[in-house]
């Protein structure tokens, strides 16, 4: 009986992989699309009819503007609509493009020389390398699989398309986790301190080591020295960077959720999409969930909860509770899984389920998510359930095994 139970289970597990394959598949179908697209149509567009890269463009020409433009006019929604049509030799909308802050724009400006396809290119390029750096840094299985199954996944697909940095945030967290389990935690402060480019992304450590900080106080300190650092340095390199940042930030706002609402996959975006907009309702959403994250983390303070199991909680929870935090983003939760891996028997299903459940949501909601928005005003948002059923079963996995290595 046991022979055919475990028999019946390795069954199972190689067709999730076979799953988690197919979905790959199907990102190489898109990127082959994409490909085929830009070659055929001299204006760079892509299936979706956008320019390729088009979020890119916009930080290209924020890095532009700073560089060899005014500076107040960083945030002047009138001049970087003129810029971004400069940029891409084509139409732009006038609406709030570049709301990352002006350290953002200040890191990019060495590409500012280029053709926005070209840094494009770059920018790509260097992330995919960065991912990559950071899954053999915390010593995952099959780094190359790993990180070509990355590239091959939804949000990594969105993110390469779209021109976003997804691949260098993934890569920071991978990072922070290494250095944490080196206990070097200066070096995880800094690392974190870069997440102030995208400043949600830095939540998630701000709150657990704010939290837990008789263990992280070093940490905690350091990213907010740091973050603070970058944040002053465009201000002095470049005065009047930081001119009509607040006012632009709150037009964006005001503006969102637009067209890409399904590709929002947190609780603060579900309520948004039933709503029909950006409401009170939605708002409040944030700070329940924000208030629920530190909840979780003073029960695992109180639990003994390790550093790793603290790391899956925090990362996971802010993916689910911070607001414009976009599918793409979703790459964030590798190294995650990669601690995950390395803590259960390496023939669970765990990880093949896990990775399959939440990629083939992700693939649902894009797919789907965009008809039903157009048409009807609302968009399908199951994907953060998901995520909270995996958090929740990986977390009470952690908590009845002792680490293995792994080798799947």
């Amino acid at each position: 009986m046991g022979h055919r139970s475990g028999s019946e289970r390795e069954s199972l597990r190689r067709n999730l992989w076979r799953s988690v394959a197919l979905i790959l598949s199907i990102g190489a179908v898109l990127y082959a699309a994409l490909t085929f697209s830009v070659a055929t149509d001299p204006d760079n567009r892509s299936p979706n009819g956008n320019v390729v890269g088009v979020d890119y463009s916009t930080f290209h020409a924020g890095a532009t503007m700073l560089r060899y433009g005014d500076a107040r006019d960083l945030y002047d929604i009138d001049a970087m609509t003129d810029l971004l049509r400069e940029v891409r030799r084509g139409p732009a909308g006038r609406q709030p493009t570049f709301v990352n802050p002006p350290a953002f724009a200040m890191v990019l400006s060495p590409l500012a020389p280029l053709r926005y396809e070209l840094g494009l290119v770059v920018w790509t390029v260097l992330g995919i390398a960065a991912l990559g750096f950071g899954i053999r840094a915390i010593g995952a299985s099959r780094p190359g699989v790993l990180l070509v199954g990355a590239v091959l996944s939804i949000p990594g697909y969105l993110g390469v398309s779209l021109g976003q940095g997804q691949f260098f945030w993934a890569a920071i967290y991978a990072g922070i986790l290494s250095r944490l389990r080196a206990e070097k935690q200066v070096q995880a402060g800094l690392l974190a301190s870069l997440l102030v480019l995208k400043p949600q992304l830095l939540v998630p450590f701000a709150l657990w080591w704010l939290v837990d900080w008789r263990r992280n106080r070093v940490a905690l300190g350091t990213s907010l020295a740091g973050a603070a650092a970058i944040s002053i340095a465009p201000a002095i390199v470049f005065p009047g960077s930081y001119t009509g940042y607040g006012a632009l930030l709150q037009a964006a706002n005001d503006a969102f959720p637009l067209d890409g609402i399904p590709m929002g996959v947190t609780f603060r975006d579900a309520i948004d999409a039933l709503t029909g907009g950006s409401t009170a309702l939605s708002g409040g959403i944030v700070v329940v969930g924000v208030g629920l994250f530190i909840a979780v983390l003073l029960k695992g303070l109180r639990a003994r909860w390790d550093m790793d199991t603290m790391f899956i909680v925090a990362t996971t929870m802010g993916l689910l509770v911070l607001p414009h935090v976009l599918l793409y983003d979703w790459l964030l939760l590798i190294p995650a899984g990669v601690l995950l891996a390395q803590r259960i028997p390496p023939r669970s299903v765990i990880i093949p389920a896990a990775i399959a459940a939440l990629l083939y949501s992700l693939l649902f909601q894009a797919a789907f998510g965009v008809g039903s928005f157009n048409r009807f005003g609302w968009s399908i948002q199951f994907a953060p359930a998901v995520l909270v059923v995996t958090l929740v079963f990986a977390v009470r996995q952690l908590q009845g095994l002792r680490p293995v290595t792994d080798t799947a």
